[in-house]
């Protein structure tokens, strides 16, 4: 045997055992210690220290990301798709009601047709209110930008009717 090989003679940097757990990781629900067991490491060593040795590997961790990567685009739905498909359950008369209902729910979500926030904006500023308000101005000099004091609705003044 010739010692001067390398321990990892493909162009990947990964031995076998390192190959086989990237790839039976997806199976694994991402599992370090169990994909480690199936790729054959002891389940002693998968469970105590695969998981910290898989982090200081900068090889195998660049691999579990392309396989990650790989994973998602082939698992990937596009929103596009996502909407066709509650358009068909919201339209479809052979749904129940029930589906009909929550495609229909979801779809207003995609259109932001239920949000509870209020978006102002200025030209460096952002305020986002999730309850309305009251705001009164408090010093209007023209030197420094306008002070607003805030209020809850619920804490306003009630006007008699």
């Amino acid at each position: 045997m010739d010692r001067t090989m390398p321990k990892t003679a493909n162009k990947d940097g990964l031995n076998h055992r390192q190959r086989t757990l990237v790839e039976v990781l997806p199976a694994c629900n991402w599992h370090i210690p169990t994909a480690g067991i199936k790729a054959g490491y002891a389940p002693a060593y998968a469970n105590t220290h695969l998981a910290d040795n898989v982090k200081k590997n900068q090889k195998l961790c660049e691999a579990i990301e392309r396989r990650r990567r790989e994973t998602a685009e082939r698992a990937a739905v596009t929103a596009e798709e996502v909407i066709a498909g509650l358009r068909r359950i919201a339209y479809d008369p052979k749904a129940t009601n029930a589906d009909r209902l929550r495609a229909f729910e979801l779809l207003g979500k995609t259109a932001a047709l239920f949000t509870d926030k209020v978006l102002t904006a200025t030209e460096d500023l952002r305020i986002v209110l999730r309850r309305p308000v009251d705001a009164e101005v408090v010093d209007e000099s023209l030197d420094q930008r306008p002070r607003l004091r805030l209020r809850h609705a619920a804490q306003s003044p009630q006007t008699a009717e």
